[in-house]
């Protein structure tokens, strides 16, 4: 069952963290200000910047160490079916 759910998390996290990096990378005119801009830039590289991190998101968000919201927000500026990139 432990080895299922990090699988699980794993694969969550590579598609976090891939949508993140193209985002963060190509795309920072779509927000609407400076100021928004690098807000949502400081919290997706907080929480998705890298494989493990996004790891460790995922198992926070899971466990309750840390807040659904406080991590999926900065998510929600991110288009993950845009494969243009």
């Amino acid at each position: 069952a432990l080895s299922l759910l990090a699988i699980i998390i794993y694969l969550f996290a590579l598609w976090f963290t891939q949508a993140t990096t193209s985002h963060v990378t190509g795309s920072a005119d779509t927000i609407a200000s400076a100021w928004e801009a690098s807000q949502s830039s400081d919290l997706l590289q907080r929480y998705w910047s890298t494989v493990p991190r996004s790891m460790f998101t995922l198992f926070q968000a899971i466990t309750g160490g840390i807040s659904w919201i406080e991590v999926a927000l900065p998510l929600s500026d991110l288009n993950f079916m845009d494969r243009s990139r």
